[in-house]
């Protein structure tokens, strides 16, 4: 009888551990639940509440954007009575020593946008493209010619207010250029192929627009308008130097060929 006492109170014993350790394991396994399902809970709320920031924030860059590009399309005061309130800064981005500018011109005809580098330490200006658009601005395939803002025209204007040039010191800068060339000695070669629409002005003019902007002219080999109008084509030097010369809007622009 004893024996078989003490071997139902080992037995009883072993039976307890047992269920203490599949308690303890159960509590485990709980704990583990309820610290996993609080996690999901938190993180669930963090989304929530960091969601609507995220937009507010894009909403508000949005905002900033469509009113920086309104507020940056500033007047710029032209000389010429009749191109008043028709030509706008657009963009104007810092480059060294000058700026690459966007600016409006409001034609008769339709709406041109222009993009130009300008240098303010060397005074020269060059065009890099155009369009109907600030988003449709096409770059041309190689830059323009640097050449020197004129005042009486609307890229003189627009480089003493992108440069913050005295105009007056331009004005005087041109005129010692004109008294240089105001006597303007030329010579058209024998063999020389000029159209019957170029007249002695218009010839003089075309000269006269290369050796402001430092090129080379001394005699005329060749003189022809554009097909396409609007600008003319010129070769000098017994065919050495070739220059197209065109009015963009005002603006006259000398382009080496050759």
């Amino acid at each position: 009888m004893g024996n078989n006492f003490h071997s139902r109170k080992k037995s009883f014993s072993t039976s307890s551990k047992q269920q203490g350790k599949a308690g303890l394991i159960l509590l485990i396994i709980v704990v583990l639940i309820v610290f996993l399902a609080s996690l999901a809970i938190s993180s669930s709320w963090n989304t929530d509440e960091y969601s609507p920031i995220v937009t507010q924030t894009e909403s508000e860059n949005n905002n900033i954007t469509t009113t920086k590009s309104k507020e940056m399309e500033v007047p710029i005061p032209i000389s010429d009575s009749s191109d008043k309130g028709k030509n706008f800064l657009v963009s104007k981005e810092s480059k060294h020593n000058g700026f690459i500018v966007i600016y409006k011109r409001i034609g008769v005809e339709q709406t041109l946008f222009n993009k130009y580098e300008i240098n303010c330490k060397t005074e020269k200006m060059r065009v890099l493209g155009e369009g109907d658009s600030i988003d449709n601005i096409k770059n041309y395939s190689e830059k323009g010619s640097w050449f020197t803002p004129v005042s009486e025209a609307s890229t003189g204007d627009t480089f003493n207010f992108i440069c913050g040039r005295d105009k007056k010191i331009n004005e005087r800068r041109e005129d010692s250029i004109k008294q240089s060339f105001g006597n303007l000695q030329y010579k058209i070669e024998p063999e020389a192929v000029i159209n019957s629409k170029i007249d002695k002005d218009i010839l003089s003019q075309l000269i006269l627009a290369v050796l402001v902007n430092g090129y080379k002219c001394d005699t005329v080999s060749s003189a022809i308008p554009y097909i396409r109008g609007g600008g003319y084509t010129m070769q000098c030097n017994n065919y050495q130097y070739e220059y197209e010369i065109e009015d963009k809007g005002g603006d006259i622009v000398v382009t080496v060929l050759n």
